[in-house]
């Protein structure tokens, strides 16, 4: 059930003849008529009147209870072009950005994080891996706020400790709409199979700034570059997974608003 069956079913709701509910709204009643049909989508700006109107959130009149949590976006500038698919749900992932370590790693983020991810990117990786990990990081991060919507009834706070051989990491997350980084971990080895240690702060940052996040990453100890940095990701979706978990179905927010 989309928006046509959405705006249906609150108008019956509110025992409106599609007349009646065009002269609140100030619309011609045969474009109520095609947006029911399906025939027509609204713009934003008719969007946020209806969700006014009915007294709902957008997202709720867009998305109706109990739809995937789902997401599709590209990015592309003239140094990298990147394309996201991202569900919030369990299902088999499939990732290519060039660089097999980061590879491995948003592999194991979106297996531990309960997550569907569909990712391709092409960048200047005869310059570096830089340009790459970060554009991925901003595009994965707005997938990520788009599926969550308005995060109408998710936990909000999570963290998980991860083990990874020598190593031990930890992750705190605030799915707050507040974006913040603090990340701990000191990397031993530079490069970790052609892949800058230095590029996971990066990445990370990219990621919690639009996700609206605010995230915390710690490595209490670890000798290993490679077990740092997976721990680290392994950490962010098992605290990911439960943080945007359905626990009710109002917004934890003592504002009233997560943004």
């Amino acid at each position: 059930m989309g928006f046509a069956e959405q705006l249906k079913t609150l108008r019956a709701g509110k025992n409106l003849q599609q007349g009646a509910l065009a002269a609140q709204v100030g619309l011609p009643e045969s474009v109520i008529d095609a947006y029911e049909r399906g025939l027509r989508e609204p713009p934003l700006a008719q969007l946020v009147q209806f969700a006014d109107f009915f007294s709902v959130t957008v997202d709720a009149l867009v998305r109706a209870p109990g739809a995937p949590r789902r997401a599709e976006l590209c990015r592309a500038t003239k140094e990298t072009e990147v394309r996201v698919s991202l569900t919030l749900g369990r299902g088999e992932s499939s990732i290519d950005t060039g660089i097999g370590f980061f590879d491995h790693m948003l592999t194991a983020m979106a297996f531990w994080g309960n997550m569907t991810l569909q990712l391709t990117a092409r960048g200047d990786l005869q310059v570096d891996g830089h340009h790459t990990v970060e554009d991925v990081g901003i595009v994965l991060g707005r997938a990520f706020a788009a599926a969550l919507g308005d995060k109408r009834g998710i936990a909000r706070f999570a963290s998980s400790v991860v083990p990874m051989d020598e190593s031990l990491c930890r992750c705190a997350v605030d799915v707050s709409g507040r974006p913040f980084l603090v990340l701990d971990a000191a990397m031993p080895q530079a490069v970790i199979g052609g892949y800058d240690s230095c590029l996971t702060q990066e990445f990370l940052r990219a990621f919690a700034m639009n996700a609206g996040m605010t995230l915390h990453l710690r490595a209490d100890y670890g000798e290993n570059a490679h077990h740092i940095t997976e721990g680290l990701f392994k950490a962010l979706g098992m605290a990911l997974r439960d943080a945007v978990t359905v626990v009710s179905d109002a917004v934890v927010s003592t504002k009233g608003a997560l943004e």
